[in-house]
């Protein structure tokens, strides 16, 4: 967890603060596992407050694509596949590679990183392992959402907003502190959207959603030493169709969306947790308990065309119970310490159908319509001990060595069943069963040296283990694809944070090398239905993160970043049909090489009752070249879009904006797959323009 303990924008604080006119953040967060500043630690790590969340607009982890110096998460035109990539590591299925925490509750499944952000405090991008500070192990870095809390917040607030193709949201959220040791918040959000774009077939909208959530918080000091606090969050999906065009790979012309079968995604998505914390003179004790609950159902036409080939439709329930509890030394002795451990359990029971129609008999597939019922039956057990110490003013003021290790364990089993069945008679075609085991131990170091002889900058380096286990793929058309094995990384980093004349000139700068075995990639099924995981030979990332924060004259912020990523295949050779490909040298799908964000906010303030300020705030997001495929043989190359947002502040409470995204309509598609033989992509929202209105109470 972090703290947003002090800042010049806090949300009861007067908006014509001197502070606020000349300093660059907005606030200033402290992380629990660290001790210290996040801006501060030695990591590359981005935080992005709620005053920026809401200033572009960021609605879901997807907006901070750029945004976030080497973080990528494609718009998948569902909710249920959502990867995230973070220098280079992702996966597109199964098992993420990166870790979310939301207000503390650590997120297993990749169905459930695509949610709406709304009463959102600050989230914390950590890139790198950091499975010697969390309980749950990432390979590739860490996400932590942080909602607003009833004990820095108290009021009311609405929110409203829509835009020219009927983007309707709405929210509504009450804070309060009942007496001295109590608080409790409630937040209800709803949203709809009518779609971008529409399919021919049948000329109606496709991608159209309808998304209601709410989350509830009690927090209760018992005395200033001992605190707790329970919450729960609930968010119902109901998704429609799919935006997918046929591309032509021969002249790379689009065709319009033609398909006849209705697709769809619902989810729904419940979560609730409970912390413990105690703290002394020498110690914190903190004990976070979890419980997160899954139900969705997907629906998708396989072959995108106006065919009637294939429909699949899957369904999930997917449990998981986590307890996290970490001790820490709470002094300001030069010796730092922290001990963890983590537990966890989750179930996950999985139906898939793929119904082949009569076109696939016509084109030979199958001798006559056939319905493939594949059912998955998965338990899993993990746990893990975790260690950092960290020692201050080592040798000389100013260096600290902190190193770390951790121990993670996990287990898991697959019970899988499949049967093939003529729907003329139900009579069955093929069967099949299989029971798989699998158990991991995994030993993680961690070491980073830090030296800060004074305040105004800092270098550091480490060097890091990372590892992912392996796994089961949920839909094989050959058993010897049942299991797929783990991969492992040697992550190894360097930078420099600066920081002059008052907080009005900030840079940061750090540099990576990422070198792994065993990468888990994503490949479709060589009969076109469907996709799994296999291993790759050995792989590497290489790149860095720049990022500029400047106050050039009185009241004009400007925020730069750049990130770049080289991520190429070392030793990979695989099959396709009877041919044996080496992709040695080629670059890893999923990640673009280029990530850009500039930022620039200007406020104008004004002594009126009515009108406080006027706040202008422009920016420019660029992203790739990025390849879809392992072959390269797809490109998407690098585009931009420019965003704008003016916003007007009256009587002190209300804020009415007005803004406009993807100004120049930029073109550029942002998902590629194959199915059946073809080819299909997804464009980007077109130019949107539209109003929002806060209210605080």
């Amino acid at each position: 967890m972090s703290d947003v303990i002090q800042g010049q924008d806090m949300l009861n604080s007067p908006d014509t603060t001197t502070v606020r006119k000349y300093t660059l953040d907005e606030a200033v967060v402290y992380s629990f596992h660290e001790g210290s500043e996040v801006k501060k630690l030695p990591a590359s790590t981005s935080v992005v407050t709620q005053t920026q969340l809401e200033r572009n607009r960021i609605k879901s982890l997807k907006d901070l694509t750029s945004y976030v110096s080497n973080f990528f998460m494609p718009d998948y035109g569902s909710q249920l596949t959502s990867p995230v990539f973070i220098r280079g590591i992702g996966s597109r299925i199964n098992s993420p590679s990166i870790g979310l925490y939301v207000d503390h509750i650590p997120y297993f499944d990749k169905a459930t990183f695509d949610f709406d952000l709304y009463d959102i405090q600050y989230i914390e991008v950590l890139r790198g392992p950091q499975g010697t500070l969390y309980g749950r192990n990432t390979m590739g870095g860490i996400i932590n959402v942080f909602s607003l809390s009833p004990e820095n917040y108290q009021g009311t607030r609405i929110n409203l907003s829509g835009d020219n193709y009927t983007d309707l949201r709405g929210g509504f959220s009450h804070y309060k502190q009942a007496g001295e040791k109590t608080s409790y918040s409630i937040a209800l959000n709803y949203s709809h959207n009518r779609g971008y774009f529409t399919n021919i077939y049948n000329n109606e909208k496709v991608g159209k959603t309808h998304i209601g959530s709410g989350k509830l918080r009690l927090i209760h000091r018992f005395s200033d030493a001992v605190r707790a606090e329970v919450f729960t969050q609930y968010e119902h999906n109901e998704q429609d169709g799919y935006p997918y065009a046929m591309l032509d790979k021969n002249n790379a012309s689009i065709a319009a969306i033609n398909y006849d079968e209705p697709s769809l995604y619902n989810r729904d998505f419940f979560t609730v947790g409970g912390i413990f914390e105690w703290k002394t003179k020498e110690f914190v004790l903190r004990s976070t308990t979890a419980y997160s609950y899954i139900k969705d159902k997907q629906q998708v036409d396989q072959d995108f065309t106006p065919l009637a080939l294939c429909l699949a439709t899957q369904q999930l329930k997917h449990n998981m119970v986590s307890e996290e509890i970490i001790l820490k030394s709470d002094t300001d002795r030069n010796y730092q310490w922290l001990f963890g451990t983590f537990v966890f359990w989750q179930q996950a029971d999985q139906n898939v159908f793929l119904d082949f129609k009569k076109d696939a008999v016509k084109q030979g597939m199958f001798p006559a319509e056939v319905t493939n019922n594949m059912n998955y039956d998965n338990p899993t057990y993990g746990w893990a001990v975790f260690h950092q110490s960290k020692y201050d003013n080592l040798f000389t003021k100013g260096l600290s060595l902190a190193a770390g290790v951790r121990l993670d364990g996990e287990y898991a089993k697959s019970d899988y069943t499949q049967i093939v069945l003529m729907k003329q008679n139900g009579a069955k075609v093929s069967g099949a069963e299989l029971n798989s085991k699998l158990d991991y131990l995994q030993f993680i170091p961690k070491f980073t040296v830090n030296y800060k002889p004074v305040d105004v900058y800092s270098v550091y380096a480490s060097v890091a283990k990372g590892y992912k286990t392996g796994g089961f793929n949920s839909a094989p058309e050959d058993l010897k694809d049942v299991t797929f094995d783990p991969e492992y990384s040697w992550n190894y980093e360097a930078g420099i944070k600066l920081n002059f004349f008052d907080g009005r000139l900030g840079s940061e700068a750090s540099v990576f090398l990422i070198d792994w075995r065993d990468q888990q990639i994503y490949q479709f099924n060589p009969n076109g239905v469907g996709s799994i995981l296999r291993n790759a030979g050995k792989s590497a990332s290489k790149g860095f993160e720049l990022l500029l924060k400047i106050v050039p004259v009185r009241l004009l912020s400007i925020t730069a970043s750049y990130g770049y990523t080289h991520a190429t295949f070392k030793d990979y050779k695989n099959k396709k049909g009877d041919v044996v490909i080496d992709f040695g040298g080629n670059y890893i799908p999923y990640v673009p090489r280029n990530t850009v964000s500039v930022n620039a906010n200007y406020p104008i303030y004004f002594n009126s009752g009515f009108l406080n300020c006027i706040n202008l705030n422009v920016q420019y997001l660029g992203a790739g070249s990025l390849y879809w495929d392992e072959e390269n043989l797809h490109k998407q190359s690098y585009y931009n879009q420019f965003n704008t947002r003016v916003a007007f502040k009256i009587f002190n409470i209300a804020e009415l904006g007005v803004w406009a995204q993807n100004i120049f309509d930029t073109k550029y598609q942002t998902f590629y797959f194959e199915a059946l033989s073809n080819s299909f992509v997804q464009h980007c929202k077109p130019f949107l323009i539209g109003l929002d209105f806060k209210l605080n109470l």
